[in-house]
Formats: C-alpha cells, sequence, structure tokens
C-alpha cells in the first residue's frame, strides 16, 4: 500500500482545502531513507504530481517533493522495463 501526505493548500481564489497527495510504499520510502519523522506538522512543502482525473477529489499521485526550509527533496524512481 502507497503512503499518503494530507495536508491543507491555499488556493489561488485563498480558499483553504485538503488534499490527499499519495506518496510511495512503505518499504520504498524506508529504503530511500525517508521515514515516519522526516515531515513535521506545520512543514511548508512543495509538491508535484498528475491530479486524479476527477478534480473535486483532491487527490495528487506525487512526483516530487521539496522543502525549502532545509532543501529537503524526494523524487519519484521510474521503473524501467528491459525486454
Amino acid at each position: 500500500p502507497h503512503s499518503f501526505v494530507r495536508l491543507t493548500v491555499v488556493e489561488q481564489d485563498g480558499s483553504m482545502v485538503r488534499y490527499a497527495v499519495e506518496w510511495d510504499g512503505v518499504a520504498q520510502l524506508g529504503a530511500q531513507g525517508v521515514t515516519e519523522e522526516t515531515l513535521k506538522l506545520g512543514d511548508y512543502l512543495v509538491i508535484s504530481g498528475n491530479p486524479a482525473r476527477n478534480p473535486t477529489d483532491h487527490r495528487v499521485r506525487m512526483i516530487s517533493l521539496r522543502r525549502p526550509r532545509d532543501g529537503f527533496g524526494w523524487v519519484i524512481r521510474s521503473v524501467q522495463v528491459v525486454n
């Protein structure tokens, strides 16, 4: 199962919206050094990702994450298929 980051986003119109951002599974994240202590409540994050088909779901599949405060970053590792 994948991990999720739940966050509040300030939209362009100033409204606050809760998003669910789907991340990799715990095993993959752990192998990359990401732990339950990596992100803290109140961290300002810049996330890019693929939105869900229905925008009203406020769900995103994460591609990258950056925390400007200390430069922490994470980028999805693509899977290569060799024929």
